[in-house]
Protein backbone atom coordinates (compact mmCIF):
# COMPACT_ATOMS: atom_id res chain seq x y z
CA UNK A 1 0.00 0.00 0.00
CA UNK A 2 1.45 3.42 -0.84
CA UNK A 3 2.71 5.67 1.91
CA UNK A 4 -0.68 7.82 1.01
CA UNK A 5 -3.08 5.05 1.12
CA UNK A 6 -2.87 4.31 5.06
CA UNK A 7 -2.57 7.29 7.21
CA UNK A 8 -1.64 6.86 11.01
CA UNK A 9 -0.95 9.80 12.69
CA UNK A 10 0.95 11.13 15.48
CA UNK A 11 -0.55 13.01 18.38
CA UNK A 12 -0.18 16.45 18.06
CA UNK A 13 -1.16 19.29 20.47
CA UNK A 14 -4.19 20.39 20.43
CA UNK A 15 -3.47 23.66 21.28
CA UNK A 16 -2.51 24.41 17.76
CA UNK A 17 -5.57 25.09 16.53
CA UNK A 18 -6.42 27.43 19.31
CA UNK A 19 -3.01 29.35 19.07
CA UNK A 20 -4.07 29.73 15.10
CA UNK A 21 -7.42 31.68 16.50
CA UNK A 22 -5.58 33.50 18.76
CA UNK A 23 -2.97 34.48 16.17
CA UNK A 24 -5.77 35.64 14.09
CA UNK A 25 -8.01 37.94 16.07
CA UNK A 26 -10.53 37.79 13.79
CA UNK A 27 -14.46 36.34 13.66
CA UNK A 28 -12.80 34.09 11.25
CA UNK A 29 -15.43 31.05 13.05
CA UNK A 30 -12.74 28.67 14.73
CA UNK A 31 -15.63 26.25 16.03
CA UNK A 32 -16.45 26.03 12.58
CA UNK A 33 -13.16 25.46 10.91
CA UNK A 34 -11.47 23.61 14.16
CA UNK A 35 -14.45 20.92 14.24
CA UNK A 36 -12.47 17.97 13.09
CA UNK A 37 -12.97 15.03 14.33
CA UNK A 38 -10.56 12.99 16.89
CA UNK A 39 -10.52 10.23 19.02
CA UNK A 40 -9.80 10.78 22.66
CA UNK A 41 -6.71 10.19 22.19
CA UNK A 42 -5.98 12.70 19.83
CA UNK A 43 -5.63 10.76 16.94
CA UNK A 44 -7.36 11.58 13.84
CA UNK A 45 -8.83 7.60 12.25
CA UNK A 46 -7.12 5.25 10.35
CA UNK A 47 -8.03 5.90 7.12
CA UNK A 48 -7.68 3.49 4.03
CA UNK A 49 -7.70 4.79 0.15
CA UNK A 50 -9.74 2.28 -0.67
CA UNK A 51 -12.74 2.17 1.59
CA UNK A 52 -16.03 4.26 1.53
CA UNK A 53 -15.40 8.39 2.23
CA UNK A 54 -16.41 9.59 5.14
CA UNK A 55 -19.18 11.91 3.55
CA UNK A 56 -20.46 11.35 -0.40
CA UNK A 57 -19.98 14.89 -1.92
CA UNK A 58 -23.66 16.52 -2.22
CA UNK A 59 -23.03 19.88 -4.05
CA UNK A 60 -21.77 20.82 -7.28
CA UNK A 61 -19.75 23.61 -7.20
CA UNK A 62 -20.99 27.06 -8.41
CA UNK A 63 -18.71 27.16 -10.92
CA UNK A 64 -17.29 25.64 -14.72
CA UNK A 65 -14.64 23.63 -12.76
CA UNK A 66 -14.37 19.98 -14.09
CA UNK A 67 -15.93 17.14 -11.07
CA UNK A 68 -13.25 15.07 -9.75
CA UNK A 69 -12.90 11.59 -10.73
CA UNK A 70 -12.37 10.36 -7.70
CA UNK A 71 -14.19 10.89 -3.92
CA UNK A 72 -11.14 9.54 -2.56
CA UNK A 73 -7.34 10.75 -4.14
CA UNK A 74 -5.63 8.27 -4.57
CA UNK A 75 -1.40 7.76 -4.90
CA UNK A 76 0.16 7.76 -8.18
CA UNK A 77 2.86 5.47 -6.92
CA UNK A 78 5.43 5.75 -8.99
CA UNK A 79 5.40 9.49 -7.52
CA UNK A 80 5.37 8.76 -4.48
CA UNK A 81 9.43 8.85 -3.89
CA UNK A 82 12.74 10.53 -2.38
CA UNK A 83 15.16 11.72 -4.74
CA UNK A 84 18.59 10.95 -4.09
CA UNK A 85 20.18 14.68 -5.10
CA UNK A 86 23.76 13.23 -5.04
CA UNK A 87 23.44 10.33 -7.13
CA UNK A 88 24.68 10.32 -10.47
CA UNK A 89 22.22 13.44 -11.61
CA UNK A 90 22.44 15.23 -8.73
CA UNK A 91 19.89 17.91 -8.18
CA UNK A 92 22.83 19.54 -6.09
CA UNK A 93 21.49 21.07 -2.67
CA UNK A 94 18.12 22.82 -4.47
CA UNK A 95 16.58 25.44 -3.14
CA UNK A 96 13.19 25.38 -4.40
CA UNK A 97 11.49 29.15 -4.86
CA UNK A 98 8.23 27.74 -7.56
CA UNK A 99 7.03 25.03 -9.12
CA UNK A 100 5.01 24.55 -12.26
CA UNK A 101 4.16 21.96 -15.17
CA UNK A 102 4.05 22.66 -18.84
CA UNK A 103 1.31 22.10 -20.70
CA UNK A 104 3.01 18.51 -21.77
CA UNK A 105 2.72 17.89 -18.17
CA UNK A 106 6.40 18.10 -17.48
CA UNK A 107 7.38 19.72 -14.43
CA UNK A 108 9.50 22.45 -14.00
CA UNK A 109 11.16 23.52 -10.70
CA UNK A 110 12.99 26.44 -10.25
CA UNK A 111 15.34 27.96 -7.36
CA UNK A 112 18.67 28.00 -6.70
CA UNK A 113 21.62 25.58 -5.68
CA UNK A 114 24.14 26.16 -2.75
CA UNK A 115 27.45 26.23 -3.54
CA UNK A 116 31.20 25.84 -1.34
CA UNK A 117 31.99 28.84 -2.34
CA UNK A 118 31.73 32.12 -4.22
CA UNK A 119 29.27 32.76 -5.44
CA UNK A 120 27.56 31.30 -2.26
CA UNK A 121 24.44 30.44 -4.64
CA UNK A 122 23.17 29.86 -8.40
CA UNK A 123 20.43 30.00 -10.10
CA UNK A 124 19.06 26.65 -11.81
CA UNK A 125 15.84 25.01 -13.28
CA UNK A 126 15.26 21.31 -13.18
CA UNK A 127 12.81 19.56 -15.42
CA UNK A 128 11.09 16.45 -15.05
CA UNK A 129 9.62 14.04 -17.16
CA UNK A 130 5.77 13.81 -17.68
CA UNK A 131 5.40 10.37 -17.08
CA UNK A 132 8.09 9.45 -13.97
CA UNK A 133 9.89 11.19 -11.39
CA UNK A 134 13.24 11.20 -13.18
CA UNK A 135 15.02 14.34 -15.05
CA UNK A 136 14.36 14.97 -18.30
CA UNK A 137 17.78 14.28 -19.65
CA UNK A 138 16.51 15.76 -22.98
CA UNK A 139 16.38 19.29 -22.04
CA UNK A 140 19.59 21.58 -20.81
CA UNK A 141 22.47 19.89 -19.37
CA UNK A 142 20.59 16.14 -18.16
CA UNK A 143 17.34 18.16 -17.00
CA UNK A 144 18.93 20.76 -15.58
CA UNK A 145 19.28 24.46 -17.02
CA UNK A 146 22.05 26.31 -14.68
CA UNK A 147 23.30 30.31 -14.63
CA UNK A 148 27.06 30.30 -15.94
CA UNK A 149 29.73 30.16 -13.98
CA UNK A 150 32.17 33.84 -14.34
CA UNK A 151 30.24 35.50 -12.35
CA UNK A 152 30.90 36.51 -8.35
CA UNK A 153 26.86 37.40 -7.62
CA UNK A 154 24.49 35.24 -6.23
CA UNK A 155 21.53 34.91 -8.69
CA UNK A 156 17.86 32.93 -7.65
CA UNK A 157 15.51 32.28 -9.76
CA UNK A 158 11.29 32.88 -7.74
CA UNK A 159 9.33 32.08 -10.50
CA UNK A 160 8.55 30.20 -14.17
CA UNK A 161 5.93 30.86 -16.40
CA UNK A 162 5.45 29.30 -19.74
CA UNK A 163 4.70 31.45 -22.86
CA UNK A 164 2.18 30.48 -25.52
CA UNK A 165 4.58 28.53 -27.74
CA UNK A 166 5.66 27.03 -24.81
CA UNK A 167 8.68 28.52 -23.63
CA UNK A 168 9.92 28.98 -20.45
CA UNK A 169 10.50 32.34 -18.89
CA UNK A 170 11.97 32.93 -14.90
CA UNK A 171 12.06 35.99 -13.07
CA UNK A 172 14.97 36.12 -9.86
CA UNK A 173 16.82 38.59 -8.49
CA UNK A 174 21.09 38.64 -8.85
CA UNK A 175 22.90 39.80 -5.68
CA UNK A 176 26.44 41.77 -5.65
CA UNK A 177 27.62 44.19 -2.60
CA UNK A 178 24.35 44.54 -1.16
CA UNK A 179 22.79 45.50 -4.04
CA UNK A 180 19.84 43.60 -5.76
CA UNK A 181 19.38 43.51 -9.43
CA UNK A 182 16.11 42.33 -10.86
CA UNK A 183 16.50 39.58 -13.69
CA UNK A 184 14.37 38.19 -16.14
CA UNK A 185 15.44 35.48 -18.44
CA UNK A 186 13.96 33.12 -21.39
CA UNK A 187 14.95 29.54 -21.95
CA UNK A 188 14.71 27.93 -25.78
CA UNK A 189 12.79 24.77 -26.19
CA UNK A 190 15.85 22.85 -25.50
CA UNK A 191 16.47 24.66 -22.10
CA UNK A 192 19.37 26.88 -23.10
CA UNK A 193 19.17 30.83 -22.84
CA UNK A 194 16.90 32.24 -25.93
CA UNK A 195 19.32 35.06 -27.53
CA UNK A 196 16.14 37.07 -28.92
CA UNK A 197 15.20 37.82 -25.39
CA UNK A 198 16.49 40.86 -23.69
CA UNK A 199 20.05 40.97 -24.17
CA UNK A 200 21.80 37.20 -24.36
CA UNK A 201 18.91 35.75 -23.39
CA UNK A 202 18.16 37.96 -20.09
CA UNK A 203 16.54 41.61 -19.12
CA UNK A 204 18.67 43.09 -16.18
CA UNK A 205 16.55 45.99 -14.08
CA UNK A 206 19.46 47.67 -12.39
CA UNK A 207 18.49 49.36 -9.02
CA UNK A 208 19.99 52.39 -9.53
CA UNK A 209 17.35 52.93 -12.56
CA UNK A 210 14.37 53.60 -9.63
CA UNK A 211 12.25 56.11 -9.09
CA UNK A 212 12.94 55.76 -5.70
CA UNK A 213 16.03 55.16 -3.67
CA UNK A 214 16.27 51.77 -2.88
CA UNK A 215 19.31 48.69 -2.79
CA UNK A 216 16.55 47.05 -5.37
CA UNK A 217 13.56 45.10 -5.88
CA UNK A 218 13.25 41.10 -4.66
CA UNK A 219 10.71 39.56 -6.89
CA UNK A 220 8.31 37.16 -5.96
CA UNK A 221 5.50 36.92 -8.17
CA UNK A 222 5.44 37.11 -11.65
CA UNK A 223 2.72 36.22 -14.64
CA UNK A 224 2.96 36.07 -18.23
CA UNK A 225 -0.22 38.32 -19.90
CA UNK A 226 -1.33 40.24 -23.25
CA UNK A 227 1.46 42.67 -23.10
CA UNK A 228 4.45 40.86 -21.94
CA UNK A 229 5.84 39.78 -18.27
CA UNK A 230 5.16 41.12 -15.00
CA UNK A 231 7.25 40.45 -11.68
CA UNK A 232 6.21 41.98 -8.45
CA UNK A 233 7.84 41.84 -4.90
CA UNK A 234 9.64 44.65 -2.27
CA UNK A 235 12.52 46.03 -1.57
CA UNK A 236 13.78 43.25 1.33
CA UNK A 237 14.44 39.56 1.12
CA UNK A 238 11.13 37.71 3.36
CA UNK A 239 13.39 36.90 6.12
CA UNK A 240 13.96 40.53 6.93
CA UNK A 241 10.56 41.02 7.88
CA UNK A 242 10.84 44.70 7.32
CA UNK A 243 9.99 45.31 3.74
CA UNK A 244 8.96 48.99 3.12
CA UNK A 245 7.31 49.18 -0.24
CA UNK A 246 5.84 47.27 -2.78
CA UNK A 247 7.22 47.12 -6.29
CA UNK A 248 6.53 45.79 -9.80
CA UNK A 249 8.69 45.54 -12.96
CA UNK A 250 6.89 45.15 -16.52
CA UNK A 251 8.64 43.99 -19.94
CA UNK A 252 6.83 42.92 -23.41
CA UNK A 253 7.31 39.44 -24.98
CA UNK A 254 10.57 40.16 -26.09
CA UNK A 255 12.33 41.60 -22.96
CA UNK A 256 12.27 45.35 -23.45
CA UNK A 257 11.25 47.38 -20.11
CA UNK A 258 7.57 48.73 -20.60
CA UNK A 259 8.34 51.94 -20.41
CA UNK A 260 4.83 53.25 -20.60
CA UNK A 261 4.30 51.37 -17.22
CA UNK A 262 4.03 53.06 -13.95
CA UNK A 263 7.16 55.55 -13.58
CA UNK A 264 9.67 53.85 -16.67
CA UNK A 265 8.69 51.20 -16.29
CA UNK A 266 8.68 50.96 -12.66
CA UNK A 267 5.84 50.74 -10.18
CA UNK A 268 5.97 51.16 -6.49
CA UNK A 269 3.73 51.75 -3.83
CA UNK A 270 5.13 53.11 -0.22
CA UNK A 271 1.56 52.07 1.51
CA UNK A 272 2.03 48.19 0.88
CA UNK A 273 4.59 45.52 2.94
CA UNK A 274 5.21 44.39 -0.88
CA UNK A 275 3.15 42.22 -3.28
CA UNK A 276 3.81 38.62 -3.34
CA UNK A 277 2.07 37.19 -6.01
CA UNK A 278 -0.11 38.98 -9.11
CA UNK A 279 -1.91 37.26 -12.27
CA UNK A 280 -3.51 38.60 -15.27
CA UNK A 281 -6.68 40.35 -15.50
CA UNK A 282 -8.60 41.56 -18.89
CA UNK A 283 -6.19 44.36 -19.61
CA UNK A 284 -4.27 44.68 -16.15
CA UNK A 285 -2.62 42.60 -13.22
CA UNK A 286 -4.72 41.72 -9.93
CA UNK A 287 -1.44 41.77 -6.99
CA UNK A 288 -1.90 39.86 -3.96
CA UNK A 289 0.15 41.90 -1.63
CA UNK A 290 0.15 42.97 1.83
CA UNK A 291 -0.60 45.89 3.83
CA UNK A 292 1.14 47.87 6.74
CA UNK A 293 -0.30 45.83 9.52
CA UNK A 294 0.92 42.56 7.48
CA UNK A 295 -2.99 41.78 6.40
CA UNK A 296 -3.66 40.63 2.57
CA UNK A 297 -4.50 43.02 0.25
CA UNK A 298 -5.75 42.84 -3.73
CA UNK A 299 -4.14 45.72 -5.79
CA UNK A 300 -5.81 46.22 -9.57
CA UNK A 301 -3.55 47.41 -12.01
CA UNK A 302 -4.30 48.35 -15.50
CA UNK A 303 -2.21 47.82 -18.42
CA UNK A 304 -0.16 51.13 -17.74
CA UNK A 305 0.25 50.41 -14.16
CA UNK A 306 -2.16 52.35 -12.85
CA UNK A 307 -4.46 51.68 -9.60
CA UNK A 308 -7.90 51.25 -10.43
CA UNK A 309 -9.67 53.70 -7.71
CA UNK A 310 -12.78 51.94 -8.04
CA UNK A 311 -10.82 48.05 -7.23
CA UNK A 312 -9.49 49.86 -4.27
CA UNK A 313 -12.41 51.00 -2.73
CA UNK A 314 -14.19 47.87 -2.84
CA UNK A 315 -10.62 45.66 -1.80
CA UNK A 316 -10.55 47.64 1.11
CA UNK A 317 -8.38 45.97 3.64
CA UNK A 318 -10.92 43.88 6.29
CA UNK A 319 -10.14 44.20 9.72
CA UNK A 320 -11.27 41.40 10.85
CA UNK A 321 -8.61 39.60 8.39
CA UNK A 322 -5.92 38.30 10.59
CA UNK A 323 -2.75 40.49 11.18
CA UNK A 324 0.37 38.85 10.69
CA UNK A 325 -0.93 37.06 7.26
CA UNK A 326 2.08 36.89 5.42
CA UNK A 327 1.06 36.41 1.68
CA UNK A 328 2.64 33.98 -0.34
CA UNK A 329 0.64 32.32 -2.93
CA UNK A 330 -2.99 33.26 -5.34
CA UNK A 331 -4.65 31.64 -7.92
CA UNK A 332 -7.89 31.73 -9.41
CA UNK A 333 -10.80 29.63 -9.46
CA UNK A 334 -13.15 28.77 -12.29
CA UNK A 335 -15.09 31.76 -11.82
CA UNK A 336 -13.04 33.95 -11.72
CA UNK A 337 -12.64 34.10 -7.87
CA UNK A 338 -9.23 35.24 -6.35
CA UNK A 339 -7.60 33.05 -3.94
CA UNK A 340 -5.09 34.11 -1.30
CA UNK A 341 -2.84 31.58 1.05
CA UNK A 342 -0.34 32.90 3.63
CA UNK A 343 1.20 31.93 6.93
CA UNK A 344 -0.41 33.33 10.04
CA UNK A 345 3.51 34.45 12.14
CA UNK A 346 2.86 37.85 14.32
CA UNK A 347 6.49 37.48 15.82
CA UNK A 348 9.99 37.00 13.89
CA UNK A 349 11.07 34.14 15.89
CA UNK A 350 7.57 32.04 15.10
CA UNK A 351 9.11 30.98 12.03
CA UNK A 352 6.56 28.58 11.12
CA UNK A 353 2.45 29.10 11.79
CA UNK A 354 -0.88 28.25 10.68
CA UNK A 355 -1.89 29.01 6.73
CA UNK A 356 -4.66 30.57 6.33
CA UNK A 357 -6.74 31.11 2.76
CA UNK A 358 -9.04 34.36 2.15
CA UNK A 359 -11.27 34.55 -1.17
CA UNK A 360 -12.15 37.25 -3.13
CA UNK A 361 -15.21 37.75 -5.53
CA UNK A 362 -13.80 38.92 -9.23
CA UNK A 363 -14.65 42.60 -8.30
CA UNK A 364 -12.00 42.03 -5.49
CA UNK A 365 -14.42 42.48 -2.56
CA UNK A 366 -14.36 39.90 0.06
CA UNK A 367 -16.41 36.55 -0.33
CA UNK A 368 -17.99 35.83 3.14
CA UNK A 369 -19.47 32.90 1.93
CA UNK A 370 -16.19 31.33 1.59
CA UNK A 371 -14.99 29.46 5.17
CA UNK A 372 -16.25 31.69 7.39
CA UNK A 373 -16.28 35.06 6.58
CA UNK A 374 -14.25 35.00 3.95
CA UNK A 375 -11.18 32.99 5.93
CA UNK A 376 -10.42 29.59 6.04
CA UNK A 377 -7.96 28.75 8.21
CA UNK A 378 -5.79 25.43 8.39
CA UNK A 379 -5.02 24.21 11.98
CA UNK A 380 -3.76 21.03 10.78
CA UNK A 381 -1.12 22.05 8.92
CA UNK A 382 1.51 24.97 9.29
CA UNK A 383 3.98 26.21 6.93
CA UNK A 384 7.29 28.72 7.70
CA UNK A 385 6.96 32.41 6.26
CA UNK A 386 10.50 32.24 5.10
CA UNK A 387 9.95 29.24 2.69
CA UNK A 388 6.50 29.66 1.51
CA UNK A 389 6.67 30.82 -1.88
CA UNK A 390 4.06 31.21 -4.76
CA UNK A 391 3.51 27.53 -5.38
CA UNK A 392 2.02 27.03 -1.87
CA UNK A 393 -0.81 27.24 -3.53
CA UNK A 394 -3.17 25.79 -6.41
CA UNK A 395 -6.84 25.19 -7.80
CA UNK A 396 -8.04 21.77 -8.95
CA UNK A 397 -11.13 20.40 -10.06
CA UNK A 398 -14.44 21.13 -8.75
CA UNK A 399 -12.53 24.66 -7.09
CA UNK A 400 -11.31 22.67 -5.00
CA UNK A 401 -8.28 24.83 -2.75
CA UNK A 402 -4.54 22.60 -2.50
CA UNK A 403 -2.41 23.97 -0.26
CA UNK A 404 0.89 22.86 0.92
CA UNK A 405 2.09 22.72 4.32
CA UNK A 406 3.48 20.19 6.99
CA UNK A 407 1.94 18.42 9.94
CA UNK A 408 5.52 18.66 11.64
CA UNK A 409 6.10 14.82 11.08
CA UNK A 410 4.77 14.62 7.01
CA UNK A 411 4.28 17.15 4.33
CA UNK A 412 0.73 17.40 2.93
CA UNK A 413 -1.46 19.13 0.79
CA UNK A 414 -4.58 20.84 3.08
CA UNK A 415 -7.33 20.60 0.57
CA UNK A 416 -10.73 22.61 0.54
CA UNK A 417 -14.01 22.27 -1.53
CA UNK A 418 -14.83 25.47 -3.20
CA UNK A 419 -16.80 26.80 0.01
CA UNK A 420 -13.54 26.85 1.82
CA UNK A 421 -14.92 23.64 4.02
CA UNK A 422 -12.23 21.10 5.03
CA UNK A 423 -13.11 17.81 3.00
CA UNK A 424 -13.72 14.58 4.72
CA UNK A 425 -13.97 12.92 1.85
CA UNK A 426 -10.32 13.29 1.12
CA UNK A 427 -9.08 11.71 4.37
CA UNK A 428 -10.52 12.17 7.83
CA UNK A 429 -7.75 15.31 8.28
CA UNK A 430 -8.86 16.62 5.09
CA UNK A 431 -5.51 16.19 3.99
CA UNK A 432 -3.54 14.10 1.35
CA UNK A 433 -0.20 12.95 2.79
CA UNK A 434 3.19 13.01 1.23
CA UNK A 435 6.49 10.98 2.42
CA UNK A 436 7.74 11.01 6.16
CA UNK A 437 10.22 14.15 6.84
CA UNK A 438 13.59 12.41 7.35
CA UNK A 439 13.80 14.63 10.36
CA UNK A 440 11.37 16.90 12.51
CA UNK A 441 14.21 19.44 11.64
CA UNK A 442 13.08 19.68 7.98
CA UNK A 443 9.52 20.81 9.10
CA UNK A 444 10.25 24.54 8.35
CA UNK A 445 10.83 23.64 4.36
CA UNK A 446 7.94 24.90 2.44
CA UNK A 447 5.59 22.33 0.38
CA UNK A 448 5.28 23.40 -2.95
CA UNK A 449 1.82 22.19 -5.05
CA UNK A 450 0.93 22.68 -8.76
CA UNK A 451 -1.71 20.91 -10.81
CA UNK A 452 -0.50 18.78 -13.72
CA UNK A 453 -3.82 18.38 -15.04
CA UNK A 454 -7.56 18.95 -13.92
CA UNK A 455 -7.63 15.94 -12.31
CA UNK A 456 -3.68 15.83 -10.78
CA UNK A 457 -1.60 17.23 -8.11
CA UNK A 458 1.94 16.87 -7.88
CA UNK A 459 3.67 17.73 -4.13
CA UNK A 460 7.15 18.84 -4.09
CA UNK A 461 9.39 19.06 -1.37
CA UNK A 462 12.88 20.24 -0.94
CA UNK A 463 13.56 18.17 2.40
CA UNK A 464 17.74 18.49 3.27
CA UNK A 465 20.34 19.29 1.48
CA UNK A 466 20.59 16.42 -0.80
CA UNK A 467 17.29 14.89 -1.05
CA UNK A 468 14.01 16.06 -2.68
CA UNK A 469 10.25 14.13 -1.93
CA UNK A 470 7.83 14.13 -4.47
CA UNK A 471 4.30 12.51 -4.60
CA UNK A 472 1.61 12.48 -7.09
CA UNK A 473 -2.27 12.34 -6.64
CA UNK A 474 -4.78 11.48 -8.64
CA UNK A 475 -8.33 13.36 -7.75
Amino acid sequence: MSPSSRIERPARDRSAARIGCLLALTAAGCTTLEGRARDDAGLEDVHDADSAPAEAPTDRPPSDAPRCERVVPQAVGAWATALDTAAPTPLQRMNVRDVRADAQGRVYVAGFYDRAGPPTFRGAVWRFRADEPVLDATWGDGGRALEPDGTNAAIAWTGIRFDAVGRALLAGFEERDGRVTTILRRLGPEGAPDPAFGVGGRVVVRSDVWPVSTTGMYPYGFALGPRGALSVGSDHPISARNPQRAMAVAVDAEGQVLTDFGDRGLWFDNTLHGCFDVRPDADGWVLACMDRDDRPELVRLDERGRRDAAWRARATVDPSLPEGFHVRSMDRDSAGRWLVAGVISRGYDERIGPIALVRYHPDGSLDRAFGSQGVAIVHDGRNSFVYSGSSMLTVGCEDRALLGASNLYHPLIEVFDAQGRWMPQVSPSGYLMGLAHPSLTNATYAVFVTAVAPHEVLMVVPSTSSRVLLARFSL
